[in-house]
C-alpha cells in the first residue's frame, strides 16, 4: 500500500472515532440531556459542518467522478445534503414546537444516516462502531480530499458549538464532553501536517523497515562512535513525478534519502550520500564537538522525519514488509 494512502488510514480513523464518541454516540443519541433551546444550537452545529465539508470536497470530488464508488457516495451526499438545507429552512418557518420538534427528528435521523454512510475505516453493527473487515477502496485524491476536508470541518464544528453555546458554568459538563475527545482531533491535525510532507513519495510502496547501525572509527580502527538510527525502504508501484527511482532508501534521522533502478543501486547510493554527510561533518579535527553534532541531528525532530518514524510505525505492523538491520562504518583520516 503506498505511503500516501497508509498515513491517511489513521488520520481518517482519528476522525471517525471523534465524530462517533462525540456526535453520533452523545450529541444526537443522547441530546434529551438537553433543554431544546441547545438541542437546536447543537444540531445548527452539526448542519453548518456537513454543509461545510461537503462544499469543501465537492471540487475534487467533480474531478474523479468517473470512479463508480465515488460517484455513488457523491450521490448520495448531495441528496442528503439538499434534504438536509430544505429541512433546515423549513423549521425556520415552523411555527409551532410539535413541528419543530419533528422537523428536528427527521434531521437527526438523516444526519446519522449520512454520517455512517461517510464512515471508511468503521461500520455500525447492532448499534455498535466496528472496525470494517474489508476496507472501502477509494482513490488516493479521494482520501487526501477527504481527511482535509474533514479535519477542519471538525474543528470547524467545535469554535461553532462552543460559540453559540458559550459554554457558562452550567454547561461545563458540556464543555468537559468536547474536550474529552480532542486527543483524536489533535492527531489527525497532526497527520495533516505529515500528509503534507509525504506528498513527494505518492506511488511509493514501504517494502521495509528497519536500522541503520552507524559505526565510526579512529584512524587506529578504534570506534568512537555507534548508534543505531532509523530507516526505510521504499518501491514505486505508480506513477510519482519528483522521484525517478524505482527503489529508494530513506535514513531517517540524519535526513538522507537515496534511489536507484535497483534495491542494491539504491543502498549504494545511500553509502555514497552517508560517506560525504560524514566527510563534511568531520571536516576538522574537533572530534567531540563534532560526534555532539552528530548527536543533534539524530535527536532534533522535525515534521519530515515525525512524518517517515510513522511510516516506520505503519510499516512494522504490516505482515509484507520485512525488518532489517544495516551496517555502515566510517574511518576518520585523523586521531582522536
Amino acid at each position: 500500500m503506498c505511503v500516501y494512502y497508509e498515513l491517511c488510514k489513521p488520520a481518517i480513523k482519528c476522525n471517525e472515532k471523534y465524530v462517533n464518541a462525540i456526535v453520533l454516540h452523545n450529541l444526537l443519541q443522547k441530546d434529551e440531556i438537553y433543554k431544546f433551546h441547545y438541542r437546536r444550537k447543537i444540531q445548527e452545529a452539526i448542519l453548518e459542518t456537513i454543509f461545510l465539508i461537503q462544499r469543501e470536497m465537492s471540487p475534487c470530488l467533480i474531478e474523479i467522478r468517473d470512479n463508480q464508488d465515488v460517484a455513488i457516495f457523491i450521490n448520495k451526499l448531495n441528496k442528503s445534503v439538499n434534504e438536509l438545507k430544505k429541512m433546515k429552512w423549513s423549521y425556520r418557518f415552523a411555527f409551532s414546537n410539535v413541528k419543530k420538534e419533528a422537523i428536528w427528528q427527521k434531521e437527526k435521523e438523516i444526519c446519522r444516516k449520512l454520517i455512517i454512510r461517510s464512515f471508511l475505516h468503521y461500520e455500525y453493527t447492532d448499534d455498535k462502531l466496528v472496525k470494517r473487515e474489508l476496507e472501502l477502496k477509494r482513490p488516493v485524491a479521494f482520501l487526501e480530499n477527504y481527511v482535509a476536508s474533514v479535519s477542519n470541518g471538525l474543528n470547524s464544528f467545535q469554535v461553532i458549538l462552543k460559540n453559540s453555546i458559550k459554554l457558562e458554568t452550567s454547561h461545563s459538563n458540556f464543555k468537559k464532553l468536547l474536550d474529552s475527545e480532542n486527543e483524536y482531533l489533535n492527531k489527525s491535525l497532526s497527520y495533516l501536517k505529515m500528509l503534507e510532507k509525504c506528498k513527494p513519495y505518492q506511488g511509493f510502496d514501504i517494502i521495509s523497515t528497519g536500522k541503520l547501525r552507524i559505526a565510526i572509527h579512529d584512524n587506529s580502527d578504534c570506534e568512537i562512535f555507534e548508534q543505531e538510527i532509523s530507516m526505510i525502504c521504499l518501491l514505486r508501484k505508480n506513477e510519482n513525478f519528483i522521484y525517478p527511482y524505482n527503489w529508494m532508501f530513506v535514513c531517517i534521522d540524519l535526513k538522507l534519502e537515496s534511489g536507484g533502478a535497483t534495491e542494491n543501486e539504491a543502498y549504494e547510493d545511500l553509502q555514497e550520500s552517508l560517506d560525504l554527510f560524514f566527510y563534511s561533518l568531520f571536516s576538522d579535527s574537533d572530534i567531540h564537538s563534532n560526534i555532539q553534532a552528530l548527536k543533534d541531528e539524530i535527536t532534533n525532530q522535525t515534521i519530515w522525519k515525525n512524518t517517515f518514524h510513522e511510516l516506520v510505525r505503519l510499516g512494522k505492523k504490516k505482515p509484507n514488509v520485512e525488518d532489517k538491520v544495516y551496517l555502515y562504518t566510517y574511518k576518520l583520516n585523523f586521531g582522536v
